[in-house]
């Protein structure tokens, strides 16, 4: 028996019109000896659903992240896992990664004080290296979530505020959380930016559809309401200033936008 299998670790990916690189993902956590468990919120190539021990919500419509994700802790839970490691489909892991979070495990340091771990790139300027460095909000890709914990996930949050959601209802329940460093993880943003320059000025700036800008702010407006809600201070300053400058960024590119559309500032994309 393996270390992950020794501490009842399953392993989970959500799909949604996955890259080529997933196969190789779920390939590795099959190799490692974890029960891995895919959930398709839309049509993901065999080649990458064989290497799934169980696939979920196969042929149904997208779930959306914060119902797939309650599901998914459920779902190992009942079947008697203790913890479940889960990367989204996005996310560059390694056998090496795989292996430190073995250790990990095994350092003692995970305990039921804390809800859940991310592990993220070893060189992060927050990661601890050893001892799990404590953040109150984290995402959840490469998040190792304590399954005997109280907190949930809401499924009213589609995506927008998911992984917030789960992290200020683990301070509400009086969890802890931690960040560790971990080779080979790197957490890839699929999302272009545009980089607008107009003479000697440039700026960077990441559009959203409208549609999403507005679920965006309502899901920091409903974080904001809990956490004044449940005396959480700390987290409701942090969900305002992450509203403020989503759309102070977006008002600051307007001039930028103006004068691309007037042929007077060039366009490019990273």
């Amino acid at each position: 028996m393996n270390v992950l299998e020794k501490h009842r670790v399953a392993a989970a990916i959500i799909s949604y019109h996955p890259p080529a690189a997933l196969a190789g993902r779920l390939q590795l956590l099959r190799e490692a000896g974890m029960q891995v468990y895919l959930w398709q919120n839309s049509e993901t190539p065999a080649e990458a659903v064989q290497w799934a021990n169980e696939v979920l919500n196969q042929g149904a419509a997208n779930a959306g992240l914060g119902p797939s994700l309650s599901l998914l802790l459920d779902h190992a839970r009942t079947a008697g896992y203790e913890k479940l490691l889960y990367f989204d489909q996005d996310t560059t892991f390694t056998a090496e990664s795989l292996a430190c979070i073995a250790d990990f495990l095994e350092s003692g340091y995970y305990t039921t004080a804390f809800a859940a771990i991310r592990f993220a790139e070893a060189a992060h300027s927050l990661a601890g290296k050893a001892r799990p460095q404590p953040q109150r909000l984290l995402l959840s890709s490469g998040m190792l979530f304590q399954l005997s914990a109280t907190s949930r996930h809401d499924p009213s949050f589609f995506v927008e505020g998911v992984d917030y959601q789960y992290c200020l209802d683990a301070a509400v329940n009086g969890y802890q959380l931690g960040l560790v460093g971990c080779e080979g993880i790197r957490h890839e943003s699929v999302q272009p930016e545009e980089l607008y320059i107009a003479g000697p000025f440039q700026k960077a700036y990441r559009p959203y559809p409208t549609g999403r800008n507005l679920e965006m702010t309502k899901a920091y407006l409903r974080l904001l309401g809990r956490a004044m809600w449940h005396q959480q201070p700390s987290h409701a300053l942090r969900f305002w200033k992450f509203l403020f400058n989503h759309w102070r960024l977006r008002l600051v590119m307007l001039p930028f936008r103006l004068l691309h559309a007037l042929g007077l500032a060039n366009r490019t994309y990273r």
